[in-house]
Order: structure tokens, then sequence, then C-alpha cells
């Protein structure tokens, strides 16, 4: 502090005042100004002038020292709802893609009438239709998935934009919720083609959809907007209640980042799946029944409750990692691509600033 009050002319006793008010000021100068102009109509008072006359004499490398002084900055990165959507998009088509062949067992093993294991599954794809069939289906799925994430993850960010404290209980689970019915919307028709293509190799996306028109399309629904809802409602909320946990912002810490990611994906997956075994029997093309309840009463007459989570390991074995990879490259390149905006600390006194 000697020094400072060498440097700026000034008495010990008058050193801190001065030192908050040229912080203050530097805070509004750097802050991008949002507000409308105001005339002052009284007269700034005379130690905000002799702030303003001492901050005017800093060199510029003091200039530098006062700011590194100051608070620590909070820096946000706010991008539209378009970024959001090209983010969410690149970021769900990395995570698919990683993961696919676990979701073709996942879906074998749930059609099954037969309780069958996944390495079952998995060696009986493998020995009778090849390597290939592990990633049958996964054109449609990439059509489906790209405006999936664009439109739900999108969704997610601008509905919490709403709230003044956006990863706290409130604000993620209604975020997901609306969320979660935005991707049955978009998903439920990918899902259809999916499932169908899945069970039968033969099949063709354009075939599949000639088939069923628009209507045939969104078979299922009722269970595909249950399971999306009651996911993306479970997994979001402990995401972010992770994250806070462990210290992460958005685009850093990637490593912490992923475990936040893909353990909160364990529980989501695992609860949701009974609703996920319930679309896919109501979408294949051998469904004998129609309805959510109807298809609910006949698994659990043929196998028990037990039935309903029939598939749960690669269910589970697919979404964690993918969702880590997902919500990891979400962040990531939101916080490359998204400009950044300082929240600095506001001046003591804002009147004395206000023609700054």
């Amino acid at each position: 502090m000697t020094l400072w009050n060498q440097e700026m002319g000034c008495t010990s006793s008058d050193s801190e005042d001065e030192l908050h008010s040229a912080i203050g000021l530097l805070a509004r100068k750097q802050r991008p100004d949002t507000r409308r102009r105001v005339s002052v109509s009284h007269t700034p008072s005379s130690a905000s002038m002799e702030s303003s006359s001492n901050l005017a004499q800093l060199r510029p490398h003091k200039t530098r020292e006062l700011l590194a002084a100051a608070p620590k900055v909070a820096r946000a990165h706010q991008q539209s709802i378009f970024q959001s959507m090209w983010i969410g998009a690149t970021a769900g088509m990395g995570g698919i893609i990683a993961v696919y062949p676990v979701d073709v067992v996942k879906t074998r093993m749930q059609n099954s009438r037969v309780a069958t294991s996944a390495v079952q599954t998995l060696t009986s794809i493998f020995r009778n239709e090849g390597v290939g069939s592990f990633y049958k289906g996964l054109g449609p799925q990439l059509c489906g998935t790209i405006p999936d994430k664009a439109v739900s993850l999108a969704t997610r960010e601008f509905v919490k934009s709403f709230f003044d404290k956006p990863n706290e209980f409130k604000a993620s689970l209604t975020s997901a919720a609306v969320s979660g019915v935005m991707q049955s919307i978009v998903m439920n028709p990918v899902e259809v083609v999916k499932v169908r293509m899945q069970l039968d190799s033969t099949l063709k996306p354009f075939g599949v959809i000639r088939e069923l028109g628009l209507q045939g399309l969104y078979r299922g629904y009722s269970a595909c907007l249950s399971r999306d809802v009651m996911f993306a409602s479970t997994y979001f909320t402990l995401y972010d209640m992770a994250k806070t946990q462990l210290g992460v912002q958005d685009g850093t810490l990637l490593g912490w980042s992923m475990v936040a990611a893909s353990t909160a994906g364990i529980p989501a997956a695992f609860l949701s799946t009974p609703l996920d075994l319930l679309k896919t029997r109501m979408q294949s093309r051998d469904a004998t029944v129609q309805g959510f309840m109807n298809t609910y009463r006949q698994v659990t007459a043929q196998g028990g409750v037990g039935a309903l989570f029939s598939g749960w390991g690669p269910r589970v074995s697919r979404i964690a990692p993918q969702f880590g990879i997902v919500l990891v490259s979400f962040d990531w390149l939101s916080h490359r691509f998204s400009p950044a905006v300082e929240h600095l600390p506001e001046p003591a006194d804002t009147d004395a600033y206000a023609d700054y």
C-alpha cells in the first residue's frame, strides 16, 4: 500500500476509499452499457471527481494491477437458440455413433419373448448377421438425432434462461421436462423406423415409412413421451446437481464434467427402462396388442414385473457414456464458440458514474 500511496499521491486513510471507487469505475467502463442513459441533475461528488482524476493519471501497467486486485470476474457464455441447435446437433451425432451397437443389442433383448443375456444376444447377431448388423438403422437414427439434440438441448437452454438461478432444482426440472416433450415429438418417428430395422435387418428406411404412413410413425407415442419426460427430468436434474457439487462450470474441468454426465445417466436410464421396453414392444412389427396399458399387461403376464427391466444393462451401458459424450461436447462447444459476457462488480456510487 505504501508504494500505491506514493503513486497516487494520497494518504493511507484515503487510499482504500479511492481504490474502491477506482475499481468501480473500471468495472463500469469495461462492461457494455445496456441501460438507457439518463441525465444526471446533480453535480458529481468531490470524492468521485478526485477518483476519476487519479484514475486518469494511472499508467497502463497500474491499470492492469488495479483490475487484478478487483474481485474475480465471472464469465458467462451466452448463445442464441440457433447456436444451441447446431452445437446440440454436433454433440448428439458424436454420442450416438460411439454407442450405437449397444443400442442394437438392447433392442433385440427387449423384443425377445425368451430371456437372453447381452453376451448371448451380441454373439448371435455377430454369428448370424455379421458386423454390419450392429449399425443397422444408424442412418435414420442420425437423421433423427441431429434435429432431436438440436431441439431438445436448445429448448433446455432456452427455458433455463428464464430463471435467475438456472442450475437450481426448479430450473433444472422444468427445463428438462419441457425438453423431454420436444424430444418425443421429434424422435418418435425415428424410433419407429429404427426399431423396425434393428429387429429385421432386411428392411429399408423408406420402405418402413411407406408402409406405416404419417400416423403409423407415431405408433407408441404415449410410451415414448413418458419415457423421454421421465428420463430427461431425472437425468438433467442429477447432472446439474452433480456439476454444482463438483464445482464444474460449463466448458471447464472436462474430466469431472464427464463424470457428472455419465453418473447421472445410470439411475436415469435404469428407472426409465420399463417405459423404453413398452415403447419398443408397441413400435415393433409383430406387436399383438395395441395401447400402453394393454402392452403393459401383456409383458407382466408373460414374465412378471421383472420383465419390464429386460435390457436394462445394455441400456445403462449405452446411455451413460453416450450422454457423457453429448453433454461434455455441448458444454465445451458452447464455451468455445459462444460470446463471453463479463459480469463485473457494480460501483458503489452508480449515480456518480452515470455519464461514463
